[in-house]
């Protein structure tokens, strides 16, 4: 008689064999349990990362810093935003308002300066005028 188990429950195990033919590089018992932390670790910090991009509600959660493209009619100071994406401002305290016509891409600046606050996993609260005004 054949046993079926669910693909989830599968894809663990075989994760997990893995896991351990990779900790047999390891002598003692200290390092297999110091690996098993910092993997934990990692992870829990890229999901908080994750999470906090899934909730500041990006209109493009893929714009970053390294994506912006810096044409003449746009005018922008390319040290400025790379200055803007180390998230200097915010430990100072000051804000950042865009403005431009329509079309020069103010949304994906403000999104690629809020993933990159993410990304040093400080909560982002994204405001347009609209909002502000009502």
């Amino acid at each position: 008689m054949m046993v079926k188990y669910p693909h989830s429950l599968i894809s663990l195990s075989i994760t997990f064999c893995f896991s351990l033919a990779n900790m047999k590089v390891f002598s003692s018992s200290e390092d297999r349990f110091g690996m098993l932390v910092d993997k934990e670790w990692d992870k829990r910090r890229s999901n908080k990362k994750h999470r906090l991009i899934r909730s500041a509600g990006f209109r493009f959660p893929g714009a970053c810093i390294e994506d912006i493209e810096y044409h003449q009619d746009r005018k922008l100071d390319r040290n400025q935003i790379l200055n803007f994406a180390s998230c200097s401002y915010i430990t100072d305290k000051h804000h950042i308002i865009l403005k431009g016509a329509s079309g020069n891409g103010k949304t994906y600046i403000s999104n690629a300066l809020g993933i990159a606050a993410c990304r040093n996993f400080m909560s982002v609260n994204l405001n347009f005028l609209k909002k502000l005004t009502l």
